[in-house]
């Protein structure tokens, strides 16, 4: 029997999947980088009447090395 944490991770791993395969600019893009893609359209761009485009998460996204934690940045 699979886990319920298994699950999640299984349908997390099938959503970044998809959206690399719905988006050209995300295909080259790391799991890490996709799945920070994924909150920011589910979680602050909820509303149709928002629109976030691809190239928007080269700049809202800025997970990097020594960043101290930091992988997205948004501001109203």
């Amino acid at each position: 029997m699979v886990s319920k944490t298994q699950k999640n991770y299984d349908y997390i791993k099938d959503k970044i999947k998809a959206m690399k395969e719905q988006s050209y600019s995300l295909r080259d893009k790391s799991d890490d980088f996709v799945f920070n893609a994924l909150t920011v359209k589910s979680m602050f761009y909820k509303n149709p009447s928002f629109e976030i485009t691809e190239s928007d998460f080269d700049d809202i996204i800025v997970d990097g090395h020594s960043d101290g934690g930091v992988d997205i940045l948004l501001s109203d």
